[in-house]
């Protein structure tokens, strides 16, 4: 059980090092990996990370990457660790951290540190997904808003009977952001592990302020749409919808490797 749950840990870890693209656009595909650690092992683990990143950037490694902790909406001790690529012939090239760790700090030092982890992580809930971009989908993209201090984030099930219908209605739905001159940077993604009826937007923003714009902009989507449309397009929504979950995600630099 121990070498399973080291393996897994190690390709989580190894996924940690994947290069974040260049800021010109977003990553075809982010590969989020959600970690859950009890409450008592987050300051453990927290150490743990931050000796990946001390040895990423010792060695120059050219590996990065985004940590978050998770805000409203989720369990104490939960991060989530995104990771975008171009492809996914991009995972020939991803490392394994005990590289990393047996460059920066000599192989006994590293094997001392991935124990440390491993004790860190014995109780952990791992969970992980694969979101292709939708860009037809997404609205309001600023590179300069990319990497932000918080994100809203929307995951959503839907019944897969409605999965197109769903689809045409978030496609309406960016249109008419698009309309509107100012709003929120959203970007919208679906599951491409498992069935594919799953999606998620993530809206990034650096003060709880912008929360307060972001209603307001959800009203005037709905002025543009005219009251009778709007209560239509959400009772078909509402209608589509098996789950929904909505909560807030932290960037936490000192266990991000960031360009």
């Amino acid at each position: 059980m121990r070498l399973v749950r080291l393996y897994v840990v190690l390709m989580v870890l190894a996924l940690c090092l994947t290069p974040v693209l260049a800021q010109e656009g977003v990553s075809k595909y982010l590969h989020l990996y959600e970690v859950r650690v009890d409450s008592s092992k987050a300051r453990a683990y927290e150490a743990y990370i931050k000796k990946i990143v001390e040895a990423a950037q010792k060695v120059d490694a050219p590996q990065k990457w985004m940590t978050f902790r998770g805000g409203s909406g989720t369990a104490a001790g939960t991060y989530f660790i995104a990771i975008p690529s171009t492809s996914w012939a991009d995972m020939d090239g991803w490392k394994l951290v005990p590289q990393i760790l047996g460059e920066a700090f000599g192989e006994a030092e590293a094997a001392s540190i991935l124990e440390s982890g491993l004790q860190a992580m014995s109780s952990a809930e791992f969970k992980t997904d694969t979101w292709q971009l939708m860009p037809d989908y997404s609205t309001h993209f600023d590179a300069s808003r990319y990497i932000s201090n918080m994100y809203q984030i929307i995951r959503t099930e839907v019944k897969p009977e409605m999965a197109a219908t769903y689809r045409s209605l978030l496609q309406r739905a960016s249109k008419v952001a698009a309309g509107i001159e100012t709003g929120p940077m959203t970007i919208r993604r679906f599951s491409t592990t498992g069935a594919s009826f799953r999606f998620m937007a993530g809206t990034p923003f650096n003060k709880f302020a912008e929360l307060d714009e972001m209603n307001s902009f959800w009203e005037s989507m709905r002025e543009q749409m005219g009251e009778l449309a709007a209560e239509e397009f959400y009772r078909t929504l509402r209608a589509s919808i098996v789950k929904r979950e909505i909560f807030i995600l932290m960037l936490s630099r000192d266990l991000s490797n960031l360009p």
